[in-house]
């Protein structure tokens, strides 16, 4: 009689805890979902800013590793949320930035975290965990020993920026720049010819992009 009172108690426990971890996985997956719509819903108002980058933006929906989707706390109103995308580097994700105060993403990019060789493990799935700490520890500024670097892209696949460090020391930035060469702009100051003298002068030509890295010595090419 008491072998089958207890397990009867022991069936009734088992019971109770299979029910509130499927109650507990259940509150994950709807929170899962509900951050996945709100970042969809960005990514979609995107195409109609940019139209001529919409398939490129379908194309991070189809391939975001929705399941894995993270958020981490960055300060006491901002939220950072990371998507990994599907890609055979597995080094590379989705960065969006969200306002607590305005319940708005304010800003995203594509992050794509570059190890140094022999700092992490190679595993696939260690790497992409990896890359996760370290976009998070960058945000909130403390990069820790991290070896490698941090390269940016827009939402419309346009090159941003990439930070580069040595055991969590910034050694480089590469960002984009425009250089005017042949440009038609407004040149200030006065300017003498042999009839008037005027304070504006136009310039024929076109703009031109560059990327420049800057070194921590203070140097850049």
């Amino acid at each position: 009689m008491k072998k089958k009172l207890l397990t009867l108690a022991f069936a009734s426990l088992l019971l109770i805890v299979l029910s509130c971890n499927r109650q507990q996985n259940n509150s994950i997956d709807v929170n899962n979902l509900a951050n996945k719509s709100l970042l969809v819903h960005y990514l979609e108002e995107q195409k109609i800013k940019a139209p001529n980058a919409s398939t490129f933006i379908d194309t991070l929906i189809t391939n975001s590793d929705w399941k894995n989707l993270s958020k981490s706390n960055i300060t006491a109103s901002v939220q950072l949320f990371y998507v990994p995308l599907k890609y055979n580097s597995n080094n590379i994700g989705i960065v969006f930035l969200y306002n607590i105060n305005t319940q708005q993403i304010y800003y995203s990019h594509i992050a794509e975290v570059r190890v140094n060789a022999g700092s992490v493990s190679t595993q696939p799935q260690n790497l992409n965990n990896q890359s996760i700490h370290v976009i998070v520890d960058f945000y909130r500024c403390h990069i820790n020993d991290f070896t490698g670097s941090i390269r940016a892209y827009s939402i419309t696949n346009n090159f941003l920026w990439e930070f580069g460090y040595v055991h969590g020391t910034k050694k480089f930035e590469k960002t984009v720049t425009a250089l005017a060469d042949h440009q038609a702009i407004n040149v200030s100051g006065q300017i003498k010819t042999n009839s008037v003298e005027s304070n504006n002068v136009n310039l024929d030509g076109c703009l031109d992009w560059y990327i420049v890295t800057w070194y921590d010595d203070g140097t850049s090419d």
